[in-house]
């Protein structure tokens, strides 16, 4: 998008060169041509006859200055238009410059926004990019603790299965010292009882 942005300022500064390049070309081909006029009347007048010529050369003479006059006439209208041309063109040249003026400095202040905008752009990627790695560790972390909670509850869950087992052997163990006890008091009742009856 910038590209045809800069062709058209280099074509329009390039217009503007040609403007002041020929400005003044139809102005300085108009003083000469006025000039050359000039010339030639005022050899013709030199070189005018004596006033013994007859009247048919006067006539000739007055209608050669008539044209002469008539041509003089004409380029000063060509000069005046040249000149008011001119005028039109420096007025021109003027409002595109300040034209241009105008363009650089909203193209300067376009540039600035874009450039505010890219560094706001390049400091929320930074953020961005410092966001997903705190994201990253807190995964990491995350996934560490749900590693150690499972070992701590295989743990728990081994530790509880042992804790079972050695409940279960001690109640054996308990009921097999009250089996004892019981037989050993049967057995000394039944002895007692059996030195009382012989007696």
């Amino acid at each position: 998008m910038a590209e045809p942005i800069w062709s058209e300022d280099i074509l329009r500064k390039l217009d503007i060169r040609d403007v002041y390049e020929k400005k003044d070309s139809h102005y300085f081909k108009a003083f000469a041509k006025l000039s050359q006029v000039c010339n030639n009347q005022e050899k013709i007048r030199s070189n005018s006859p004596s006033p013994s010529l007859t009247g048919i050369e006067d006539e000739t003479r007055q209608n050669i200055n008539n044209q002469l006059n008539e041509q003089i006439e004409l380029l000063k209208l060509e000069n005046e238009s040249v000149i008011s041309s001119l005028n039109q063109s420096t007025i021109n040249i003027e409002k595109y410059e300040i034209k241009e003026k105008k363009m650089n400095r909203v193209n300067e202040q376009l540039e600035s926004k874009i450039s505010n905008l890219t560094q706001k752009i390049n400091n929320l990627q930074e953020e961005i990019k410092e966001k997903n790695k705190t994201i990253e560790i807190i995964n990491d972390e995350n996934l560490i603790n749900q590693i150690q909670n499972n070992v701590l509850n295989d743990q728990i869950k081994q530790l509880k299965n042992e804790n079972e087992t050695l409940i279960k052997r001690w109640m054996d163990k308990v009921k097999e010292d009250a089996e004892k006890l019981n037989d050993a008091n049967q057995f000394l009742e039944t002895t007692k009882n059996k030195s009382t009856n012989d007696n």
